[in-house]
């Protein structure tokens, strides 16, 4: 049996990130099954609740959860306490995840038992890169 997951992303104003780390987690190799998706809206103003909605009632378990309190702690601690996984997966909402990342994740766990893991860090851009931002900021293990 696979280690059920809760991918948490906590986002406030977002909603044009948050579209593309969606469909990212929505077309993951695992089983469907196997994981959730808890978005917290930290109190946004945009379009972030009317987006979501869109992913409810998919094939993916996609839930909505709003939460006054500004801050990342917020979200986060918000996020934990919705959760419905034995392991949580908390992912930022301008994160593009390839589609074996949450396979990747169970592997791991089934492999290693960890109490905590990581893994690579690839940027994505919307617009040029950074003129300050080198290669070696990413984390590539």
């Amino acid at each position: 049996m696979e280690p059920f997951l809760s991918v948490i992303i906590g986002t406030y104003n977002r909603s044009n990130l948050l579209k593309i780390c969606l469909d990212a987690l929505c077309r993951q190799t695992l089983d469907p099954t196997a994981y959730e998706i808890v978005v917290v809206d930290n109190n946004s103003t945009d379009e972030t609740a009317r987006l979501v909605s869109k992913y409810c009632g998919g094939r993916v378990s996609v839930r909505y959860v709003f939460e006054k309190n500004q801050g990342f702690s917020f979200a986060r601690n918000r996020g934990y306490h919705e959760a419905k996984g034995l392991y949580l997966v908390f992912n930022d909402d301008d994160t593009k995840a390839p589609a074996e990342y949450l396979s990747n994740v169970v592997n791991a766990i089934r492999t290693h038992d960890p109490d905590i893991l990581g893994g690579p860090v690839y940027p994505f851009y919307t617009a040029l890169r950074p003129f300050w931002f080198r290669d070696v900021y990413e984390i590539r293990k």
